[in-house]
């Protein structure tokens, strides 16, 4: 079992969450950020660490985030591609270009998560899912004055 904690103020990864988990119900559970701030720092993942990647804990407890959250979560959803990206050139390709996907997920329109995943978690204002810029900075300023 692994547990699979998302940014549920993103529709991109609502969409993504709740699809692996239907793939494999007994095998992923998923718990919005909102739910696990607290669980969370403890393994030192901040807000902005899920509000920035995907963040997976595998049975052994150990923390996985970004592309290798990714590698774990659709291997054991058994996603019919999963395998290609261990392949040395799609896992360094696919590592340069998360980030970016990550970076820009909250612009994702609904008709292309629809293409994707068949359907849409919910619904965003125009069609595009987005935070708020002063969300963000708050975050990010809230981080700095707790180091």
């Amino acid at each position: 079992m692994i547990t699979l904690y998302y940014d549920n103020s993103c529709i991109l990864c609502t969409t993504n969450a709740i699809t692996m988990q239907q793939k494999a119900p007994n095998k992923i559970t998923i718990i919005p950020k909102d739910d696990a701030i607290d669980l969370l720092a403890k393994y030192n993942i901040t807000e902005l660490d899920i509000m920035t990647y995907v963040v997976v804990q595998d049975e052994f407890g150990q923390m996985h985030k970004g592309m290798n959250a990714v590698r774990l979560l659709y291997k054991t959803a058994n996603i019919p591609f999963h395998s290609l990206l261990y392949f040395p050139i799609i896992k360094q390709i696919s590592n340069v270009i998360y980030p970016i996907i990550a970076k820009n997920r909250y612009r994702t329109p609904k008709w292309l998560i629809r293409l994707i995943y068949g359907r849409v978690a919910n619904s965003c204002e125009n069609g595009v899912c987005h935070i708020d810029p002063k969300l963000r900075a708050n975050i990010k300023e809230n981080q700095a004055e707790n180091k």
